[in-house]
């Protein structure tokens, strides 16, 4: 092969087809922004229904109605958020102890730091020690509003990594600058 031992093309083909992925990745997104102002207009989801391994889907189907959209997002994060179900916070006798809301004396201890319970094993005493509060709940600030919010996305690096959803950081940083 010519390239064969020529690493400055070589690496000068790798960096045009990352280019061409990212080129890619934004025309894409342009396209699920459609013509709205802010939501999701698009929606690829895999076209088995019961397949719910989103990385090794092959076959897609694309949703665009908003009631469509609507359910298939309801119904991921249904079976998505479902799947804690019967792990220690859901079953008995924490779920007694602390209700959806945290509303009860027991969640204010275990935020304080101060709960004890001898039904609890080593482990489950450990999980909710690391629940104690690490700041004062009434220093968080008031919810951001859009424009500090974009604020934030145009001056945080775009290799910050934000969360284990895929949702690559970049993907943000697109959606909040404005399409010409």
């Amino acid at each position: 092969s010519e390239l064969k031992g020529d690493k400055k093309k070589a690496k000068a083909i790798k960096y045009k087809m990352v280019a061409e992925r990212t080129k890619e990745m934004y025309r894409k997104l342009r396209s699920y922004k459609g013509t709205k102002t802010s939501g999701i207009a698009r929606l690829d989801v895999p076209r088995d229904p019961t397949d719910r391994n989103y990385k090794q889907c092959q076959d897609w189907v694309t949703v665009e109605t908003p009631l469509e959209i609507e359910t298939k997002l309801r119904e991921r994060n249904q079976h998505h958020f479902g799947q804690a179900q019967g792990t220690f916070p859901t079953v008995s006798p924490f779920k007694e102890m602390v209700d959806w809301g945290a509303s009860t004396h027991s969640a204010e201890l275990i935020l304080e730091g101060s709960y004890s319970n001898s039904e609890l094993s080593d482990l489950q005493r450990c999980l909710i020690r690391h629940m104690k509060k690490r700041t004062q709940l009434d220093l968080i600030p008031a919810p951001l509003t859009i424009d500090e919010w974009e604020g934030k996305i145009r001056s945080w690096p775009e290799d910050t990594s934000t969360s284990p959803s895929g949702f690559h950081f970049t993907h943000s940083k697109a959606l909040s600058n404005p399409l010409d």
